[in-house]
C-alpha cells in the first residue's frame, strides 16, 4: 500500500478503498460501513486492502488478450 492510501485509510476508509478498487463493490460496502460507525469502515478497509494487491481490481481485458487472475486463465470472446 502506498502512503497516501495509508493515509487515507485511517482519514476516510472509503476514499482509499475507492482509489485502490475504484466505483466497485468494496468501495459501496466500506460507505456502508463507515455510515453505520468509523470502525467497521476502518476494519474493512484495512483487510480489504491488505488482501488484495493494487491495480489488479481494476485491471481490464482488451480485445481477445489472455489475463491471469488467482491462478486461473481467461479469454475474452
Amino acid at each position: 500500500m502506498s502512503f497516501i492510501r495509508i493515509l487515507f485509510l485511517f482519514i476516510l476508509p472509503p476514499v482509499a478503498v475507492y482509489l485502490q478498487f475504484g466505483a466497485g463493490k468494496h468501495f459501496w460496502i466500506n460507505v456502508a460501513l463507515t455510515l453505520l460507525g468509523f470502525f467497521p469502515g476502518l476494519l474493512h478497509g484495512i483487510l480489504i486492502m491488505a488482501s488484495t494487491r493494487p491495480g489488479l481490481a481494476r485491471r481490464e481485458n482488451f480485445g481477445d488478450q489472455t489475463r491471469q487472475t488467482k491462478g486461473l486463465t481467461r479469454v475474452n470472446q
